[in-house]
């Protein structure tokens, strides 16, 4: 096992690059993210909660303009408009931090290529798939309703002559800032100390999930996505997977609303 220094020099950050890199698998074998950042637990959820402040400072801007022009843009446009400032926001602001300290942000924020190679990605993909698929199977049998409130939270935005900005926002812009936020920058920070990797898995699977203003069922699905979505940083030790999946599985959902028929 290496040691901190030794890792430290790795350019990719969070792969051992032994001379065995076949060793790492999906299902078996050691985990192959490391926590490397100079943030401590404390530290970090402060600093992660002041760039979720500041992303709400800025779509406040969003909306006072829009008050200042008598919203000559339409209530859609300013929703999808102000989401995308506060993601924009929330990326830049997450890039700062962790390259602060003395920190290097493709480290801090886990943005090497997986250790099992391109082959995480589907893999990682198909569990997602399996997961909502069960979840919502099981969401149907007991309570329809949540789901179609949830999906219908979206409508007007897909419905809109601007779906094609809440198709960034929502396959592209809330992939990103969400995961390089929660799994990327507060995720390294929390697993650098006694909370662990397991710790850190439960922490930010929860506040993702409540970040989402979802029904109670919806929380609760968007919980265990993100204890998946841990588990898959954990494993492939990039959070390049758990972007792309994310992003394909928006994609999908963004793209039912636009083409299917109201729920």
């Amino acid at each position: 096992m290496p040691t901190q220094e030794t890792m430290e020099a790795l350019p990719e950050g969070h792969i051992e690059r032994a001379n065995e890199p076949e060793r790492y698998w999906i299902f078996r074998g050691p985990a192959a993210y490391r926590a490397i950042t100079p943030w401590r637990p404390l530290a970090g959820g402060m600093a992660a909660v002041g760039v979720f402040l500041g992303a709400v400072l800025a779509v406040g801007a969003v909306i006072a303009l829009s008050w200042a022009t008598n919203h000559a843009v339409g209530e859609v446009f300013v929703n999808i408009a102000g989401t995308l400032v506060q993601q924009i926001t929330m990326i830049a602001l997450t890039l700062f931090a962790a390259s602060r300290y003395g920190g290097h942000a493709k480290r801090v924020l886990a943005l090497g290529e997986p250790a099992q190679g391109i082959k995480a990605y589907p893999i990682a993909f198909l569990l997602l798939i399996a997961l909502t698929v069960g979840m919502n199977v099981v969401v149907h049998l007991i309570d329809t309703e949540s789901l179609k409130s949830d999906i219908t939270m979206y409508q007007d935005m897909m419905k809109s002559k601007w779906w094609w900005l809440a198709l960034i926002v929502v396959g592209i812009g809330a992939p990103l800032s969400e995961e390089l936020l929660c799994r990327g920058f507060l995720f390294s920070a929390l697993a650098n100390s006694r909370f662990g990797t397991t710790g850190a898995a439960v922490i930010t699977s929860l506040g993702f999930a409540v970040a989402h203003p979802y029904s109670i069922v919806g929380v609760v699905q968007v919980f265990l996505i993100g204890l998946l979505f841990a588990w898959i940083l954990i494993r492939t030790g990039s959070l390049r997977v758990t972007m792309v999946c994310h992003a394909l599985y928006n994609t999908a959902m963004a793209t039912f609303l636009i083409y299917g028929t109201d729920p």
